[in-house]
């Protein structure tokens, strides 16, 4: 089971929360309102991310937020293992429906990694990204 890094949440929340400083900085309603409702998304992601565990079946990735499954990507169906252009440490797992992002805020993301490969070593159908190295 994987988790996302606490301290990538409560850094999500700081942002949130200086949103709203700012905005009552400003002293607009308009802006306060705007950035109040822009903290409000970031606190519910933030809750949300709380909560997720991330966990790699034999057959699976599963992405549970509490107790309801709310992504599943099953292997025979993958099509690419890639990076993403912009930030290189972020690697994207699925097909052309369902994408699942492996990022270096989930604890022990590499492992993560390994295991996914590991599960799709025998799955010649699936595009693996030259960079990304098969151990």
């Amino acid at each position: 089971m994987y988790r996302y890094k606490k301290s990538e949440i409560y850094l999500q929340a700081a942002v949130g929360a200086m949103f709203i400083i700012f905005g009552v900085m400003l002293g607009n309603w308009v802006y306060l309102s705007i950035l109040g409702l822009v903290s409000l998304f970031l606190f519910k992601d933030c809750l949300k991310q709380m909560k997720t565990v991330i966990e790699v079946k034999g057959d699976r990735i599963e992405l549970r937020t509490g107790d309801k499954v709310t992504q599943t990507i099953l292997y025979k169906n993958l099509q690419f293992i890639t990076r993403t252009r912009r930030n290189k440490k972020w690697v994207v797992v699925g097909h052309d429906k369902n994408i699942f992002y492996i990022r270096p805020a989930i604890i022990d993301h590499e492992k993560l990694l390994s295991e996914v490969l590991m599960f799709n070593r025998k799955n010649k159908k699936v595009y693996i990204h030259e960079s990304i190295e098969i151990k």
